[in-house]
């Protein structure tokens, strides 16, 4: 609630569009698909999981379960 995670996102986002970047991809919890969503991120249901994704983190509780992608504007 202190606006970390923006200032994080923001970051993550400068270096993709410089490196030109067209899209980027993640796999996200149920909680977390809100803050993607807020940020334009769009649900990918056909993005297939990584071989070898780690069982503690799309079990239990908040799960990551869905990708998303956004595709990135200069």
């Amino acid at each position: 609630g202190k606006g970390t995670a923006d200032r994080l996102y923001a970051e993550i986002l400068g270096a993709a569009r410089a490196l030109d970047l067209p899209r980027l991809t993640v796999f996200a919890s149920r909680h977390a698909r809100r803050f993607f969503a807020r940020h334009g991120w769009l649900p990918a249901p056909g993005l297939p999981m990584r071989d070898g994704m780690d069982p503690a983190l799309t079990a239990g509780e908040n799960p990551i379960t869905l990708g998303m992608v956004l595709e990135i504007t200069p």
